[in-house]
């Protein structure tokens, strides 16, 4: 059946573990590998994001969604289907919801890291327009860098994947302070900018340093009515949604690489030599080690 499975999880005593269905699934495949992740605070919409990305007509064939304040997706999972675009193989990754109440900084963290070094293009989902709110919501990027740095003796920069920051809910002209028209790329450097003051600073430092290649996407609200939002079904989307979804798609499998380590592209069978190492070190002293993961290959 097709639909989302477990690609790492979290047992009862605190470790993390590549699943045997996950590892079924992705030893069976012989192509490189072009990973497309998302990640975002919890319950803002990312499952139900991947599901229009691989036209799932439900939760049943795609990835878990609710309507509740909890959250849906626990661990890493992937979609059991390869997304073949333009002779590409595309894996599609879902990731647990960041700032649970129920789960620890320590684990967000881990999930966070795990979630980026395996993506070839990550999606980081938030609502609205990009401010200092949303800014410090991926701080975890700040720690995440300072830590691989000291265990790769790479530049972070060529371990990261491409990322796109997709705004939910955006209805915002880009307009600069003239009131000018930009672009979506100028858009997110104006974001970025550097204010001078050093506790903002430090975060934006971090997103322009680790990631030479970023860009930014934008939805609008998908339906009018709010109490559609808690049971949302393809026949309810508004038609400029879907227009704007159409464009999300095409551009993110256009421009999507195919996930490389140390310049070598991965299959299913070295990925999974990638997660083993990464998750064994994780579960070791909570940080990858690239250069170990490299000898492994």
């Amino acid at each position: 059946m097709v639909g989302a499975i477990q690609l790492i999880g979290k047992d009862e005593t605190g470790k993390y573990f590549l699943s045997k269905q996950g590892e079924e699934f992705l030893s069976t495949i012989e192509q490189p590998l072009h990973i497309l992740s998302v990640c975002g605070s919890y319950r803002t919409g990312k499952s139900t994001l991947l599901n229009l990305l691989v036209d799932a007509k439900d939760a049943k064939n795609g990835f878990d969604t609710g309507s509740s304040i909890n959250r849906c997706t626990q661990g890493i999972f992937i979609y059991n289907k390869v997304i073949e675009k333009q002779s590409k193989q595309i894996l599609i990754v879902d990731s647990e919801g960041l700032n649970s109440v129920e789960a620890t900084a320590e684990h967000d963290n881990i999930i966070f890291c795990l979630t980026l070094l395996l993506s070839s293009s990550f999606i980081y989902n938030s609502v609205g327009p990009i401010n200092d709110s949303s800014l410090n919501n991926i701080s975890l990027i700040s720690n995440l860098t300072k830590q691989l740095q000291q265990h790769s003796n790479n530049d972070v920069s060529l371990l990261m994947p491409e990322l796109v920051w997709l705004s939910r809910d955006f209805a915002l002209e880009l307009k600069d302070k003239k009131g000018d028209q930009i672009t979506e790329a100028e858009y997110l450097e104006l974001c970025l900018k550097l204010t001078g003051i050093p506790e903002k600073d430090s975060v934006r430092k971090s997103i322009i340093e680790s990631f030479p290649h970023r860009k930014f996407e934008h939805l609008i609200r998908p339906v009018t009515d709010e109490k559609d939002l808690r049971d949302l079904s393809m026949d309810k989307l508004r038609d400029s949604f879907k227009k704007e979804m159409d464009v999300l798609k095409h551009n993110l499998f256009s421009n999507i690489k195919p996930k490389k380590l140390q310049g070598q592209n991965l299959t299913g069978k070295t990925y999974i030599s990638v997660i083993k190492s990464y998750i064994e070190a994780v579960n070791k002293d909570g940080v990858p080690k690239i250069k170990d993961t490299w000898r492994m290959l």
